[in-house]
């Protein structure tokens, strides 16, 4: 909760559990960077900067129960060109339902608070206009706010954007001091342009998302000064 101060002890706990997170996470993957790594990761804070989410269940009974009636419906309204929605509004509610425990209420890609500072949508990793028979398929969607969700709009790049119900977010992106996404330095050229691919279809370096990223970086740097001047005491 960054809307209050921390207490000394709450501090110390928490920069102490984000440390020791970050070393065992980097020891896991048994990254060595190398001293050119170093030298161009100055300036630079490592943190995890799209959120991780939950393991995805499984289908809920419902989408299970009602998948195929809901494609034909919509497999029908493509048909007819008709501009009615893609799902009813008691579907896309109980979609809702289940996918929002998968992020914490977040959207998947942006982490912004959903339902307080941007609408939920159904975001579909395969576009469902054009994968129309995957529009109810589980495992292709995802949770996400308005603007992420216009933002890529009906495009998927051949299947090489991040997907943080599979990837691991904090291995394919840096979070520089001025809130800006950037790939992250140890990546393949492959995954480089997953990252970058990303970064662009969601438009995650929009100003409002930079300027509270780097908010949240003062905070922490504040806190960790604060925690290490108190253990020196």
């Amino acid at each position: 909760d960054f809307g209050r101060e921390l207490e000394p002890t709450e501090r110390r706990t928490y920069v102490l559990d984000w440390t020791f997170a970050q070393h065992r996470r980097q020891r896991k993957a048994g990254d060595e960077i190398s001293s050119d790594c170093h030298q161009a990761s100055k300036g630079k804070a490592h943190r995890e900067v799209m959120i991780r989410t939950r393991p995805r269940p499984t289908a809920p009974k419902i989408l299970v129960k009602h998948q195929t009636k809901w494609t034909l419906r919509w497999q029908q309204i493509c048909d007819q060109t008709s501009k009615r929605p893609w799902a009813t509004k008691l579907a896309i509610r109980l979609i809702r339902e289940h996918l929002a425990p998968m992020s914490h209420g977040k959207c998947f890609y942006c982490e912004s608070m959903l339902e307080r500072t941007s609408r939920a949508e159904i975001e579909h990793y395969l576009p469902k206009s054009t994968a129309i028979d995957d529009a109810f398929t589980w495992e292709n969607l995802s949770l996400s706010c308005s603007i992420c969700n216009q933002s890529k709009a009906a495009s998927h790049l051949g299947n090489i954007l991040v997907r943080p119900d599979i990837d691991d977010p904090e291995c394919f992106f840096w979070l520089s001091f001025e809130g800006e996404l950037e790939p992250h330095p140890l990546l393949d050229a492959e995954n480089r342009q997953r990252a970058q691919q990303t970064i662009d279809m969601y438009q995650l370096n929009r100003w409002a998302l930079c300027d509270i990223r780097s908010q949240c970086r003062s905070r922490m740097h504040r806190w960790m000064q604060r925690a290490i001047a108190e253990e020196s005491a």
